[in-house]
């Protein structure tokens, strides 16, 4: 376990960046073909007032493609801060190619600490590469 977040200590990002890397690209692993010419989008939801997660999805190759409105009393919603006009204002994250690329070449990374996980074991870092590519090519 301390291989797993070892040398990710110095940023203040670290651990989450770690746990989000893994849970997202075992999500990509299991449930998308990178040969699909339209998957479907992953997507991340957040209220304009947070600005903690921004920095995260960034990093993990989400995007912010468009602001998104709830109208208030929506269940499950109510403790929602809303605008003016009693809406709730959110934008919505999506993970690009590049991004899901970046994710899959950081389980990579994650396989050569030696940080085990049931989703790691079943690939190796070559298929991880191979993966990464088909979703991003190298430049020639």
């Amino acid at each position: 376990m301390l291989a797993l977040f070892g040398s990710f200590r110095r940023t203040r990002l670290g651990l989450a960046l770690r746990l989000s890397t893994l849970k997202v690209g075992a999500y990509l692993l299991d449930n998308e073909d990178p040969s699909v010419v339209a998957p479907v989008p992953l997507v991340a939801h957040v209220h304009v007032q947070n600005p903690d997660p921004r920095r995260l999805l960034a990093r993990l190759g989400f995007e912010c493609e468009r602001q998104v409105e709830v109208p208030a009393g929506i269940e499950g919603f109510q403790a929602m801060p809303t605008n003016d006009a009693g809406v709730i204002v959110g934008d919505e994250f999506e993970l690009t190619r590049r991004g899901k690329a970046s994710l899959l070449r950081g389980l990579r990374q994650l396989a050569r600490t030696g940080s085990e996980s049931r989703v790691l074991r079943r690939y190796d870092r070559d298929e991880l590469d191979a993966l990464a590519d088909l979703y991003d090519p190298p430049s020639p």
